[in-house]
């Protein structure tokens, strides 16, 4: 069966203001998904910041969820919700791939998101986090980071857990060569019981503190799901992927 071309609209311009209304019908979603087909070239990045902008402008989005380690994206958060800092793009997103999120395009979504958040209450701006869990001791150094500043009981726990634990540098491979060590087995269980523990410290008045406790969390959360990941390299493929698309789509095991 050939498909019907008259189902498809001719878009104008990726300038043109009216760009991002065409997809206007996808206004009542609860979540837009702007995958791999918009990952590229600067028109695709151009494209999918005119349409982020729509969704957030239009119809009230607050939550830009990409591709990324928390651990790299928090600081995006930190700059547009939370007014800490500017973003140093020679250091930002050491894990990934430089045109994945080192574009210009993007560069100006996240100056468009923090001027856009400016004049709003915290409990109304865009937020920025991270989904993926490829990096297991940088979340780890993240999350030690965050119980350090706030003098955590639990910090003493936490570098023992990572000294112990993550000293593979980011290597996956050399990690799941060992994954049946019994420390390692036993390790993993104890950051869960660190994260399970870490979770009953939320502040509980609203504003910048409570904003950088979640921030931690989600590191916690990748640091666990990252260690599977890790792990499951020693048995096989499908394993392996399933670990990481149950995480971005939502652990329940260790965020609820």
């Amino acid at each position: 069966m050939l498909f019907d071309c008259s189902l498809l609209d001719e878009l104008p311009p990726i300038e043109n203001p009216s760009f991002a209304t065409h997809f206007d019908r996808f206004s009542d979603a609860k979540l837009l998904l702007l995958g791999d087909a918009s990952h590229g070239t600067s028109d695709f990045y151009t494209a999918r910041a005119a349409i982020t902008k729509r969704f957030i402008s239009a119809y009230g989005h607050k939550i830009l969820a990409i591709e990324a380690d928390p651990c790299d994206v928090m600081v995006l958060d930190r700059f547009v919700r939370l007014a800490l800092g500017e973003v140093d793009w020679d250091k930002a997103f050491p894990h990934a791939n430089n045109w994945v999120w080192k574009n210009e395009e993007f560069r100006a979504l996240i100056s468009w998101v923090s001027e856009w958040n400016r004049h709003l209450p915290l409990k109304e701006r865009v937020a920025i986090f991270g989904l993926d869990c490829l990096k297991t001791a940088s979340s780890m150094n993240e999350l030690v980071g965050y119980l350090e500043g706030s003098n955590s009981p639990l910090v003493e726990q936490a570098r023992h857990l990572r000294s112990g634990m993550l000293n593979f540098k980011d290597d996956p491979a050399a990690y799941a060569s060992l994954a049946s060590d019994p420390f390692r087995i036993e390790a993993a269980q104890l950051i869960s019981e660190l994260l399970s523990s870490f979770r009953h410290t939320e502040p509980k008045a609203p504003g910048p503190e409570r904003e950088l406790w979640f921030n931690a969390l989600l590191c916690g959360v990748s640091v666990v799901n990252s260690e599977r990941f890790e792990r499951s390299e020693a048995k096989d493929f499908v394993t392996k992927w399933n670990v990481r698309d149950t995480h971005m789509w939502r652990d329940r095991r260790t965020v609820d």
